[in-house]
């Protein structure tokens, strides 16, 4: 077996002219079918006023993440290497939402990002991740579908929200999801949560003033309308996982683990 000089490890069954025809898989490859009713923040792409976050365009060119009020605007800054959006460590109602006005119904996220310094094991409150703003219906319950965040006093996601469970680093789902270094968060849940399909969904805590936000670094979020079968979601966690360094992270046995996701080009 020939290897390719400068790949990062031999890949079986490829000759070293086969590799050099293949070009890197991109976040922007996932097929249109799957990207309505979602998109693509990355920090690194943010614009920002002095050192906070406001605005992170959508590489799907579609609904950017922004936020007019420097009260509410995340703290840029390099973490482990790499841009990111940074909410504070203490109690706040910092977050992103889209500029466009038009509602969007997800099913699936996937975020890299980190809960505090990676290292706390508990929720100091009911910390959002991803809130879509909705605030109508009768009693909490509604309300709650409508965004992820932790149950306070524990390391588990609240039991009763758009989405109670996690795969942290393409590892089985669970309710735990504390302590959080940095890592890939992918939940899903339904089209339109708490029965309502009026959502504009964003990062951290979108609605009220309950000082409830996240707490820590956000590098990097991806939405999907439609939920990624089996192979393109490896895709998917491969090429987030190598573009941010955590490849390592991956379970043993997964196809990006060793190797960056690549293809034919065009």
């Amino acid at each position: 077996m020939q290897i390719l000089r400068g790949w990062r490890t031999p890949i079986a069954g490829w000759t070293q002219t086969a590799l050099t025809k293949l070009v890197p898989w991109t976040l922007e490859d996932i097929p249109a079918s799957f990207r309505s009713n979602g998109g693509l923040w990355e920090a690194k792409n943010a614009q920002t006023t002095a050192d906070s976050v406001t605005q992170i365009p959508d590489s799907f060119d579609v609904r950017p993440m922004v936020q007019t009020s420097a009260a509410y605007q995340p703290k840029f800054a390099v973490v482990d290497g790499h841009p990111a959006a940074v909410w504070p460590e203490a109690d706040n109602n910092v977050h992103l939402v889209p500029n466009t006005g038009s509602n969007y119904n997800p099913v699936f996220w996937l975020i890299l990002g980190q809960f505090s310094d990676g290292l706390v094991k508990t929720f100091p409150a009911f910390n959002n991740l991803i809130s879509n703003g909705w605030t109508g219906g009768v009693g909490n319950a509604a309300r709650y579908r409508a965004r992820v965040f932790g149950e306070s006093g524990t390391g588990k996601l609240f039991a009763d929200a758009w989405a109670t469970e996690a795969s942290i680093n393409a590892r089985p789902a669970s309710a735990d999801v504390l302590p959080l270094p940095k890592s890939m968060i992918v939940m899903r849940g339904a089209a339109s949560a708490g029965g309502d399909a009026r959502y504009l969904w964003g990062l951290g805590r979108s609605s009220g003033s309950s000082l409830r936000g996240w707490r820590g670094p956000i590098w990097a979020a991806l939405a999907l309308g439609v939920e990624p079968p089996k192979e393109l979601l490896a895709r998917i966690e491969g090429r987030m996982a190598w573009n941010y360094g955590i490849q390592g992270k991956l379970p043993l046995g997964h196809p990006y683990r060793d190797v960056e996701p690549m293809k034919e080009p065009e």
